[in-house]
């Protein structure tokens, strides 16, 4: 979670909503794995992923991926105060915020090696054909179950980041939705008491 009073990098904002968009657009054409549209928004995935890799090395201070490990200890702390609703403020992004996108990123990666063997396995086509000759016909069902469960996954790993951005919009009093959408920390208004 970027809690900082700057603005949200716009890469950072645009590359969210593309990947959302990309996510959704894949998972809906993924029941039919030969689909060319199904390849094409696969390509797309992977060119936006390796961009934001890129991003993470050579973008603003607060794209840097550096900025984005903890350690198991202090993640579990950060969780800990989460839950008893003690918020601690970072500059960038929480523990808990950068291990989800970590991760997401990981699952991901797994995704799209899956699928583009997945593609060489059984369309007999691209950058992944070389490598199919040393699967055997289970394996290369396997990878496909793979690739099929892995998205799976990542819909609850999907599911799980909601509910944490809203919580954290709520004991931060900030709407991290809006501001993924322009940039801008917004503060929730707070009630007054009667």
């Amino acid at each position: 979670m970027y809690l900082d009073k700057n603005n949200v990098d716009i890469v950072i904002r645009v590359f969210h909503w593309l990947l959302a968009a990309l996510f959704v657009l894949l998972f809906v054409t993924g029941s039919n794995h030969h689909d060319t549209l199904h390849i094409l928004l696969g390509y797309l995935l992977t060119s936006l992923i390796i961009s934001r890799i890129m991003w993470g090395i050579i973008g603003p201070h607060n794209a840097l991926w550096k900025n984005y490990f903890y350690t198991l200890k202090s993640i579990l702390g950060y969780l800990s105060k989460l839950i008893q609703n003690e918020p601690i403020t970072f500059k960038i992004h929480n523990p808990a915020g950068s291990t989800m996108i970590l991760v997401m990123l990981l699952i991901l990666i797994m995704v799209i090696i899956s699928g583009l063997l997945t593609q060489g396995l059984f369309e007999l086509d691209g950058i992944f054909y070389t490598l199919t000759q040393y699967f055997s016909d289970p394996q290369a069902f396997l990878v496909r179950s793979t690739h099929d469960a892995l998205s799976q996954i990542m819909i609850f790993v999907i599911i799980f980041h909601i509910i944490g951005v809203v919580y954290s919009s709520k004991i931060y009093n900030i709407n991290l939705l809006l501001m993924m959408i322009n940039g801008k920390p917004h503060c929730f208004k707070k009630e007054k008491n009667s």
